[in-house]
């Protein structure tokens, strides 16, 4: 390695190393690390600043993850000072021999910069072959190995949390978030335990903390509805919620399974946040829109200025192929209901669709009535997208028509949001092949 000093102004190496790591070129940013002692520490932040254990390929042994936790141990051990760098971490949580918790613990323990913490269940027996995935038993998993992932949630700059794929996550671990900083936290399908019961924790531990963690944003699916609850309300007979929701800026729910799914957390979510401006709705199968003009009333109708909607088809049973036309139905039924003095500036609506389905025309003239109104007087920007699916099973695509056509068609069908003033609209259709089984 030179240790010649490079005649560059610190500033432009500074530029031209974030440059690279924006774009994720750890390739040129190692290189760069090799050629000057100057430029090393520069590089090292940017390398090390997002570390994975991850083991999503079949065709990897596995105990490769393992290998290479115990050699970045080993790197962390020699080089101490690269752990400050270290503010993003993935790990695949399972089951692993009782010798391989001690370095997973004297890992996680070093680990006291994180910032963000992406936890998933790692793939489980035959499932990880066709690339699925199964809930882990949180309380399956060994003790230690339990405290060392519980442990990673009290560092104190912790700016985002995702959990996916547990079952049976007591409640109580979410009281090792002591962060100084507004939190992220995503929870996908898992399902949330109030264990005030087993004795792991009691009101007077929740009563004890300094202060509640503060949401900035929350993403969770609404079939963990309960879940939801309990870190709305806290644990029974407690009264001390897990969480502070009262300055959520971004709410996103995802694969409500039900129309009922996640109602009443929901609604309740809205009223204990003040200024809630982003909210993602994910709809799949037989779900519906309904209760969204109801949340405006709740107190949207002043603050949420960007709407989300997502409306998927339910692709385990054909016989849910045409499933978008309920919920595209109860949307603009809902759309029609709201509040004529409600602040929305961006809305999307993302659909599932076939090529077959005659109704399309008359949905979208139906969606473009529904707009048409002057409840919507600070609408800025409309985007709709279109995913046409042109193959069910292995079967090749049976439909094969003119998509630029089908674009100009859905444009035409919306022609009073199009000429709407100082209104951006945008239409695009893709296609989107289905290959299951």
């Amino acid at each position: 390695m030179s240790q010649h000093i490079i005649p560059f102004p610190f500033d432009i190496l500074l530029c031209v190393t974030d440059e690279l790591a924006i774009s994720n070129d750890k390739r040129t940013l190692t290189a760069l690390a090799q050629t000057s002692r100057e430029l090393l520490p520069i590089c090292q932040k940017h390398i090390f600043r997002e570390v994975s254990f991850l083991n999503r390929d079949p065709s990897v042994p596995g105990g490769t993850k393992m290998r290479l936790m115990r050699l970045f141990l080993a790197l962390l051990e020699h080089s101490p000072n690269l752990a400050n760098y270290i503010h993003e971490l993935h790990y695949d949580v399972e089951f692993i021999d009782k010798e391989q918790h001690v370095v997973i613990q004297k890992l996680f323990s070093t680990l006291r910069h994180l910032r963000e913490v992406h936890l998933e269940a790692g793939p489980l027996g035959k499932n990880s072959l066709r690339g699925l995935r199964g809930y882990l038993n949180w309380q399956f998993l060994d003790p230690l190995l339990s405290y060392s992932i519980t442990h990673l949630f009290s560092v104190p700059n912790l700016r985002r949390l995702h959990l996916g794929w547990f079952s049976k996550l007591p409640a109580s671990i979410f009281l090792s978030i002591n962060s100084i900083h507004m939190i992220e936290l995503s929870i996908v399908a898992v399902h949330i335990e109030d264990d005030v019961l087993s004795g792991s924790y009691s009101s007077t531990t929740l009563a004890s903390r300094s202060r509640i963690p503060c949401l900035g944003s929350y993403s969770g699916t609404g079939e963990c509805g309960d879940g939801t609850m309990i870190l709305l309300d806290g644990p029974k007979n407690t009264g001390r919620p897990l969480f502070d929701f009262t300055n959520l800026k971004c709410l996103s729910v995802h694969s409500m399974a039900h129309p009922l799914a996640g109602v009443n957390a929901l609604e309740n979510i809205v009223k204990m946040a003040g200024s809630l401006q982003i909210l993602r709705s994910r709809i799949l199968g037989r779900s519906t829109c309904k209760g969204l003009s109801n949340l405006f009333t709740l107190g949207l109708k002043h603050t949420l200025t960007t709407l989300e909607i997502n409306i998927v088809s339910n692709r385990c049973s054909p016989t849910f192929k045409y499933g978008f036309r309920g919920p595209f139905r109860t949307l603009c039924h809902e759309l029609r209901a709201l509040s004529p003095d409600n602040v929305l500036q961006n809305f999307t609506v993302s659909c599932q669709c076939y090529p077959s389905d005659d109704g399309l025309k008359g949905e979208l003239v139906e969606f473009d009535a529904a707009l048409h109104r002057t409840a919507f007087l600070l609408l800025r920007r409309v985007t709709f997208r279109f995913s046409v699916m042109t193959e069910w099973g292995s079967r090749p695509p049976t439909f094969v028509f003119d998509w630029d056509e089908l674009k100009q068609q859905c444009i035409t069908d919306l022609h009073h949001v199009s000429a709407i003033e100082n209104l951006e609209l945008t239409v695009d259709v893709l296609e989107e092949s289905t290959n299951h089984q």
